[in-house]
């Protein structure tokens, strides 16, 4: 009788640890990340990433895909920023060291000035 108790204990376990890990969306820290990158560009974006907020699935967010395994931010797009009216910015590469699993960063057309002063971008490559 003790048996079938830890038996479908571990299997409530492992069902609990299926369902999370295919469904609970992308980490907390990558999410806050992302919303950061966001509050570091110049406004008017809140039409372009009105997605990106709250305390929703960052993987659905227009231009994050995520790796579906590990639900890390994988790719990133923030092209043609200059089309939304955005003032010349200054990039903050620090706030991409949180997306551990960062593959691609799409930054064309944009109206990036130059880097932030002091934020370290060593680990960007290209």
């Amino acid at each position: 009788m003790e048996e079938k108790w830890v038996g479908a204990i571990v299997l409530l376990v492992l069902v609990s640890g299926w369902y999370c890990s295919c469904c609970c969306g992308c980490l907390e820290e990558e999410r806050i990340a992302v919303l950061n990158l966001k509050h570091s560009i110049p406004p008017p974006t809140d039409h372009v990433l009105a997605s990106w907020g709250g305390h929703g699935d960052c993987c659905k967010w227009v231009g994050i895909e995520c790796n579906i395994t590990t639900k890390r931010v994988i790719h990133l797009s923030l092209n043609f920023t200059d089309g939304w009216n955005v003032k010349s910015w200054y990039l903050n590469s620090s706030l991409f060291s949180a997306l551990e699993e960062l593959k691609s960063l799409f930054l064309r057309d944009n109206s990036i000035f130059g880097f932030m002063k002091n934020e370290g971008h060593s680990f960007l490559s290209t």
